[in-house]
């Protein structure tokens, strides 16, 4: 886990859910883990692991994916940048 503020706004947390409902927030999202898959099967492992078609994914692309159990539990979620 990481520290982070459980809200922001003097109203409480309601306020700020509808707040990114019904108009904008910002998020910092740098505590969210980055990882770099490389090499000659790092396509193959993607693949296997996400449930978007990462062939398709052109380089400078991003896409939005969710990670599996085999039994189709989600594990996770995040982006791919290719």
């Amino acid at each position: 886990g990481y520290w982070l503020a459980n809200s922001f706004a003097r109203q409480g947390p309601i306020d700020e859910y509808w707040a990114c409902r019904q108009a904008a927030v910002i998020m910092d999202l740098s505590p969210l883990r980055k990882f770099e898959v490389t090499g000659p099967d790092s396509e193959a492992l993607l693949q296997y692991t996400l449930t978007r078609d990462v062939k398709k994914l052109g380089v400078g692309q991003v896409v939005y994916s969710a990670m599996c159990y085999e039994h189709g539990g989600m594990i996770d979620d995040g982006t791919l940048l290719r």
